[in-house]
């Protein structure tokens, strides 16, 4: 049984000739060796590792810095289940990212501060899922303030240990 006669173009029988195999093979191979036409790969290692961002073709991105916020409002965000309500809703993937700093002197050199990386498939969901998470710090942080004369409209109910609300008789 031969089965090299069947499969058109190979080692020299059929269309291809067997320079040409050869000339493919020799190509392939100098293309393989270290350090040829390796410099695009160099180049986005470095980027990488400079801290660029590394977004997938036709997805959008952006953060929202929260290093400055409340130690309770940094930290309930950085919880799954706000995170998730606000990507089913937007369709975002959003995750927590840096370090927190309480003062721009003690950051270190290439450190970078508390933030949400929002990746999206289109600007206007990165856009609004960004809001989303705006929203939910400031109330948040409006919550942990503790502001005389704040109503519940803005500051929200009082919590379980909290006295029934006063009304004027």
């Amino acid at each position: 049984m031969k089965a090299i006669p069947l499969v058109p173009g190979v080692l020299g029988q059929g269309l291809v000739p067997a320079q040409a195999v050869t000339r493919a093979i020799e190509s392939l191979q100098t293309a393989a060796k270290p350090g040829a036409g390796t410099s695009h790969l160099a180049e986005e290692k470095a980027a990488k590792m400079m801290g660029a961002k590394d977004v997938e073709a036709g997805m959008h991105m952006d953060e929202l810095e929260i290093n400055d916020y409340p130690q309770i409002a940094r930290q309930k965000i950085t919880h799954r289940d706000p995170l998730v309500a606000i990507e089913e809703m937007t369709g975002c993937k959003l995750q927590v990212r840096g370090q927190h700093f309480t003062s721009a002197r003690q950051m270190p050199e290439g450190g970078k501060k508390l933030f949400v990386e929002i990746v999206g498939p289109t600007q206007v969901a990165v856009s609004k899922a960004k809001h989303e998470i705006f929203k939910m710090m400031e109330a948040l942080a409006i919550r942990t303030l503790n502001i005389p004369g704040m109503t519940r409209a803005i500051g929200g109910a009082p919590g379980k240990l909290a006295g029934p609300a006063q009304t004027a008789s």
